[in-house]
């Protein structure tokens, strides 16, 4: 099953130089049920480094969620933004406690992201700068004294 996985995230996120992300970047709501889907019938499996692979499964989920960030900034209403959110909300209710080594790395991006978002230039939708605040909740969930 978890196999799978980084090609789904290719397939949507593309590479770094891809501006407009992968070339099934328009399946990315699909993509992120069946990501929320794995992280949630075997989170321990993020952990480990896959078959042929050089960092493990929550690095790669960790530069897919930066990926579609980044192609996020762009969009209008911040719609793959709030998909992305919903990822990271599944990983920080999925993995209490598990994550302790990445959730800086988490929580200063949702920071980066509630900074631009409340931002009165940017015109960012309420309802992307609630769902930050939304994940940033539960980054509490998962660790609250690390991530206070």
């Amino acid at each position: 099953m978890w196999k799978l996985l980084p090609q789904i995230m290719y397939m949507v996120a593309g590479q770094d130089d891809d501006v407009d992300g992968g070339y099934g970047f328009e399946f990315l709501n699909l993509a992120s049920v069946c990501i929320q889907n794995f992280i949630a019938k075997d989170p321990k499996t993020l952990m480990v480094t896959g078959e042929g692979q050089t960092i493990t499964y929550l690095e790669l989920l960790f530069k897919f969620i930066q990926r579609i960030l980044v192609v996020n900034s762009n969009g209008l209403h911040k719609l793959d933004g709030i998909i992305a959110m919903k990822v990271v909300m599944a990983l920080m209710e999925n993995l209490p406690g598990q994550i302790d080594h990445a959730l800086p790395q988490f929580i200063g991006v949702l920071l980066a992201e509630l900074q631009y978002a409340l931002n009165p230039d940017s015109k960012t939708p309420i309802n992307y700068t609630l769902m930050v605040i939304q994940a940033l909740s539960t980054s509490l969930f998962n660790n609250c004294p690390l991530a206070l």
